[in-house]
Order: structure tokens, then sequence, then C-alpha cells
């Protein structure tokens, strides 16, 4: 089970390298404070325009705003509503991993702690309503995540099922099967794209997990699973057919 924010807020540098983190410890550490700084509620960078038309803003609402179901937004609904009335009652707002509720006071001269750690969770879940290229460059500003790291988060907490983490093994992989002119290169974050891009052409918007097949195949211990003919016919074909490219 993963640790909540709440939790991550507690530990120190020094518990966590006595976990055996090493030097990722100081980025957990900075990388949850940044979280506990987020808003709850995620806006694209791009903002509409007051002055555009009725149609323009239509269409960005639906683009980036979530729908009436969604949790973080009917809370900000009811609070603005209770704020309206004067009401200092708490408010109830679903989080964490069984779906508890949580009461946060309206009225507060600061957040409170608990608010500060439903906001971090809240903001992470936003970005599962957008896109790919927005989820990687948001979480690649959080303390010491890269592409690959951000990739991996992007595919497997956030919903992005077309994003493609690349490191050497996969570059490897995309190189035999995808992208010959890759074999002479070194792997390298400026020709990632064409890794992405060569893996959603073969697999579509669930490329991010042909990509974890493939890579569980490449593995030394796994390839008793190839002996099969049929397989071996169909990665033959894929590797004559990239060479004929």
């Amino acid at each position: 089970v993963f640790p909540t924010l709440q939790q991550l807020s507690k530990a120190t540098e020094v518990d966590l390298r006595s976990m055996g983190f090493g030097y990722r410890a100081k980025f957990i550490i900075g990388t949850v404070q940044a979280l506990l700084q987020k808003p709850s509620t995620y806006s694209p960078p791009s903002l509409p325009n007051p002055n555009t038309n009725s149609d323009s803003l239509e269409h960005h609402h639906h683009a980036s705003s979530f729908s009436s179901a969604d949790p973080s937004s009917m809370n900000k609904k009811k609070r603005s509503r209770k704020e309206a009335n004067g009401s200092t009652s708490p408010i109830p707002v679903l989080s964490g991993p069984n779906n508890s509720f949580i009461d946060i006071p309206l009225q507060s001269s600061q957040p409170s702690s608990q608010a500060l750690h439903l906001n971090g969770e809240m903001w992470l879940c936003c970005l599962r309503q957008q896109q790919s290229r927005i989820v990687l460059d948001e979480l690649q500003k959080l303390p010491g995540v890269g592409p690959k790291v951000a990739a991996c988060v992007s595919l497997f907490s956030l919903d992005q099922h077309e994003v493609v983490p690349v490191d050497t093994h996969v570059w490897q992989v995309a190189a035999r099967h995808y992208l010959p002119a890759l074999r002479t290169r070194a792997p390298s974050p400026a020709y990632f794209p064409e890794v992405q891009a060569a893996f959603e052409k073969r697999f579509g918007r669930f490329a991010g997990w042909a990509h974890v097949a493939l890579f569980v195949s490449d593995l030394p211990n796994q390839q008793w699973r190839l002996e099969n003919k049929e397989v071996k016919a169909n990665l033959m074909e894929s590797d004559s057919e990239n060479d004929n490219d």
C-alpha cells in the first residue's frame, strides 16, 4: 500500500534515507512540499480571453472543466453556497483510498494541514482529465521528476494510456521492432517523441500498455514465453517490415 500525502509529509529526509531511498529522499520531500502548495483544482495553462465569444468559452469549458459528478467540482460548489450563506459548519469532502469523508472547516484564517493534504491529492487527480502533454509537463515541474518518471506516473497512475516511458531497454525494443534508424543512435530524450509516435502508430491509444507487454517479454527470464512459434513469427515479420522501410 502506498503512503498517503499526509503520511509522507511527516517523514524527514533522514527517515527516507534510512529506508534505502538514497539521493531520492530529498526529491520525495521536495515533491511532497510542492504538492502541499497546490490548489484543489487544475486549470490548463492557456485560459480563454474574456472578450472571446460564447462559443469559444463553451468549448474551453468542456475541454478543461469536470463533469457535474466530479467530487472536487461538487465540493467546490457546495463550499461556495455555504460561504454565501454565512455558514461556518464543516463540509464533507470525499478523499482517501476508502472514499472516506473528511470534514473541512469553511472559515479559517489559514488552510488546515488536512485541507492542504487533500488539495495535493485532488490536484493530482485533476490531471487525469488533461491531455498527456500537459500531464507530463506538470509532473516534470516537481523536484527530481524527469521524463521517465513523469511518463511512468502518467501511465500507471493518471490514466494516460498512450504514454510510453522510454529508457535504454525500451529504446532497444523500439529500435529492433519499429525504428531501425535508432539502432545506430545512442538513447537521447531528443528522440523520445519518435519512440512515442512509433508506439502510438502501431498500438493506438493503449500504446503505453503495449509497451509494458513488449518490455516484459524482452526480459531474459521471460524468453520462454516466446517459444510459441506464432509469437516468434509475428516478431520476425515485424522486424522484416521495418528493415525494408
